[in-house]
C-alpha cells in the first residue's frame, strides 16, 4: 500500500500497477477475493494503458488465480490463456510455468481430465527446461570461477 501511495504521488503508473498486482495476493491470504480482484482489474487497466506487456501477463496470471478461487473456472481459464500466450510470445518461461499450472488447475476443477493432462504434461517439461536452464546457469558460473582460480 506505501509503494502504491508512494507511486501514485509521483504518477508513476508502473509502481502503482506493480503494487496493486502485489497487493492481490496478500488480499487472496486473506479471504477478500474481493479486493484482490479490484486491485488486479486496476493493474490489468494501467499496464494496458502504459502498454506494459510484462506487467499485463503478471495480471492476467493473477486474475486467473482470483477467478479460480471464486470458483468461476471459466474466467480462470480464459486469463490463464491470456497469460499464457503472452508468455510464449515473449519466451518467459517461469511465467509460461505459472499460466499452465493455473491451467492445468482450472480444468481439473470443470472436470475435462484429458485437458488437464495435457497441461500436467506440459508442466513437467516447463519444470525439467527451468532445471536444465539453472543447471547451466551454476555450470557455466562453476567453469568462469575455474578459470578464473587457474588464471591467477
Amino acid at each position: 500500500q506505501e509503494m502504491y501511495s508512494r507511486s501514485k504521488k509521483e504518477d508513476y503508473l508502473n509502481g502503482m500497477a506493480t503494487a496493486l498486482n502485489n497487493l492481490s495476493p496478500v488480499y487472496l491470504a486473506l479471504k477478500q477475493p474481493q479486493k484482490a480482484l479490484e486491485a488486479t482489474l486496476e493493474s490489468l487497466r494501467i499496464h494496458e494503458e502504459s502498454k506494459n506487456e510484462y506487467g499485463l501477463l503478471c495480471a492476467y496470471n493473477q486474475l486467473g488465480e482470483i477467478y479460480l478461487a471464486l470458483g468461476r473456472s471459466n474466467l480462470s481459464r480464459e486469463n490463464f490463456l491470456r497469460g499464457l500466450n503472452l508468455a510464449k510470445d515473449k519466451d518467459y518461461v517461469h511465467e509460461r510455468k505459472i499460466s499452465v499450472d493455473g491451467l492445468y488447475r482450472a480444468a481439473r476443477k470443470m472436470g475435462n481430465w484429458k485437458e488437464a493432462l495435457g497441461y500436467h504434461e506440459n508442466l513437467i517439461q516447463l519444470k525439467d527446461s527451468l532445471q536444465n536452464i539453472e543447471l547451466q546457469e551454476k555450470l557455466t558460473d562453476i567453469e568462469t570461477k575455474y578459470q578464473t582460480e587457474k588464471k591467477e
